[in-house]
C-alpha cells in the first residue's frame, strides 16, 4: 500500500454517502513552507453591527487536481472565472478552502501531517500556512464564525464524525455534537448564533441546525433522499443545500426554518453539489459535472443564468466566495454633555470617571474602536503642556459606573466611561477616540486635585 493510500481510504469512509460530500469531495494542496502552530491571529474588523454588515463579492477559492491527482491544490480566481491563481503548492492534499469574514485569510484542510488537519494562510498566493488543529483523526470542512474569532470543522474517523469549534488562535477547542453517526459540513448563521450542518443520525443524510454552543439540535429537512452541504444566506433568511430527493443531486434553497418547503434551483442530468452564497446574497456558486467533469458554476440566487466559471479538463470542487467588507463611515456628530468639544478644555478632578457621550447615527454594535499602528487600542489619552488662555469649563457630571462602552437605544447614544488617573492632577491632555471607520475625534482636558 502506498504511503497515502490508507489516509485516502479513511477519508473516503467519511463521505458516508455515495456523493462527494464536503467531508470527502474536497481534496487539494499547499506549498513547501513549514507550517507553524499559531501564537495569535492579529485583530481584524469584526463582521457585526452596521459597521460591517455589508460585504461585496470578492474572489472565489476552490480545490483542484489540475496538477495531477491526487495532488490537490487551492486555487483562487476572479468572480467571473478569470485569472485563476495557484495559492498552495504541496505534494499533500489541501482541500475545503474557506475565506475568513474579512476576506484576509483562507482556512483549508490538509493531510500534510499524518492526518487531515485545519490550516490557515494569508490571502496571498503561496503564503506560508499556519496549522490550527492537530489530531490523529481527520479534521476537515472549516467554517469561520461571522466575527472571525472561531472556526467550526468536522472531525471523524472510522466510527463517525462530529462538529467541533476552536478559537482562531488555536485555543479552546470544544466538541459540539456527540453521537455515533456522521455530523459534518458546518455553516454559521450570519449573526453567529446558530450552525447548520449535515447529519446521518436519521439513517439518511439531513440538514440540522443547532445553537453555536451545540444545544438545541433541530432537524431542518425530512426527505428519504440525502440532503447535505448547507450554506446560510448572508441575510440569514435562507439555507441553500444539495439534495438527491428528485433522483439526481441538485441544488435547493429553503427558508431558514425547520421543515420549510425547499425550492429546486438546478435542473440538470449532471451532478450539482457544493453550493455557497456570494457575500452580497445575489448569486450562488456550486460544483457541477454537467460537462463531463467537475467544474465550478455560478447562478443567480433564483437559479437563473447558470454558467461555467472554470472550464478546465481537471476536477474543480468546493467553491468559497471571498467577502470584501464594504467601506463605511460612522455619522459622528460630536461629544455630548458633560464633555465639551474642542476648542474648549474640560476641567475634571483627576481620578474621577468621566461619561464620554457621543452618537454614531444609530446602533453600530460595541466593536467600534480600532487599534493604532502599534497595536494599542483606542480610546487613548495623550499628555500635553497646559497653555495659558483659552476657555476652561468644569465638568459637572462624573459617574461611579464601571469603565467600558455601552449603547442606549432610547437616546441613540454611546457612553464610554473613562476612568482617569489621580496622578494626572495638574496636567493637561487630549482624549482620543479612534473609530473603525478610520476617523479620529478628540476632546481637551485639564485635571485638578
Amino acid at each position: 500500500m502506498r504511503p497515502n493510500a490508507r489516509r485516502r481510504t479513511r477519508f473516503a469512509h467519511l463521505t458516508h454517502v455515495g456523493y462527494a460530500v464536503s467531508l470527502a469531495a474536497l481534496l487539494a494542496g499547499c506549498g513547501d513552507e513549514t507550517p507553524t502552530r499559531p501564537a495569535a491571529i492579529p485583530d481584524r474588523p469584526a463582521m457585526s453591527g452596521v459597521a460591517a454588515q455589508a460585504a461585496t463579492n470578492g474572489k472565489i477559492a476552490f480545490a483542484t487536481d489540475r496538477h495531477g491527482y491526487p495532488n490537490w491544490e487551492i486555487y483562487v480566481m476572479d468572480a467571473d472565472g478569470g485569472a485563476p491563481t495557484r495559492f498552495t503548492n504541496d505534494p499533500a492534499q489541501d482541500v475545503n478552502p474557506a475565506w475568513s469574514p474579512d476576506g484576509a485569510k483562507l482556512a483549508f484542510a490538509s493531510d500534510r501531517t499524518p492526518a487531515f488537519d485545519i490550516y490557515y494562510m494569508d490571502a496571498i498566493a503561496l503564503a506560508p500556512p499556519t496549522q490550527l488543529t492537530s489530531d490523529a483523526e481527520f479534521e476537515i470542512a472549516p467554517a469561520w464564525s461571522p466575527d472571525g474569532s472561531k472556526v467550526a470543522f468536522g472531525r471523524g474517523g472510522n466510527d463517525g464524525a462530529e462538529i467541533y469549534v476552536i478559537n482562531a488562535d488555536g485555543t479552546g477547542q470544544i466538541q459540539l455534537t456527540n453521537n455515533t453517526f456522521y455530523d459534518d459540513s458546518p455553516s454559521w448563521s450570519p449573526d453567529g448564533s446558530k450552525i447548520a450542518f449535515t447529519s446521518r443520525r436519521d439513517g439518511n443524510t439531513e440538514i440540522y441546525v443547532m445553537n453555536s454552543d451545540g444545544s438545541a439540535q433541530t432537524r431542518y429537512t425530512d426527505a428519504p433522499a440525502d440532503d447535505l452541504e448547507p450554506s446560510w444566506s448572508p441575510d440569514g433568511s435562507k439555507i441553500v443545500f444539495a439534495s438527491s430527493r428528485d433522483g439526481n443531486m441538485e441544488i435547493y434553497v429553503m427558508a431558514a426554518a425547520p421543515l420549510a418547503v425547499p425550492s429546486r434551483l438546478t435542473f440538470d442530468a449532471g451532478f450539482d453539489i457544493d453550493p455557497v452564497w456570494s457575500p452580497d446574497g445575489s448569486k450562488i456558486a456550486f460544483r457541477s459535472q454537467r460537462d463531463g467533469n467537475a467544474e465550478i458554476y455560478v447562478m443567480n440566487a433564483d437559479g437563473s443564468n447558470q454558467s461555467n466559471l472554470t472550464n478546465d479538463p481537471a476536477t474543480d470542487v468546493s467553491p468559497s466566495w471571498q467577502p470584501v467588507p464594504a467601506s463605511f463611515t460612522f455619522a459622528f456628530t460630536g461629544f455630548y454633555a458633560p464633555v465639551e468639544n474642542p476648542e474648549v478644555r474640560n476641567q475634571v478632578k483627576a481620578g474621577s470617571s468621566v461619561p464620554v457621550k457621543f452618537s454614531l447615527g444609530g446602533d453600530q454594535g460595541l466593536d467600534i474602536f480600532r487599534v493604532d499602528g502599534s497595536g494599542r487600542p483606542y480610546p487613548q489619552f495623550t499628555s500635553e503642556p497646559c497653555e495659558t488662555g483659552g476657555v476652561v469649563v468644569p465638568i459637572d457630571e462624573t459617574t461611579v459606573s464601571p469603565a467600558g462602552l455601552t449603547y442606549d437605544a432610547a437616546t441613540g447614544r454611546y457612553t464610554y466611561v473613562w476612568k482617569t488617573d489621580k496622578a494626572w492632577a495638574g496636567r493637561c491632555g487630549v482624549f482620543q477616540l479612534g473609530l473603525k471607520d478610520g476617523s479620529d475625534h478628540h476632546a481637551l482636558f485639564y485635571f485638578v486635585r
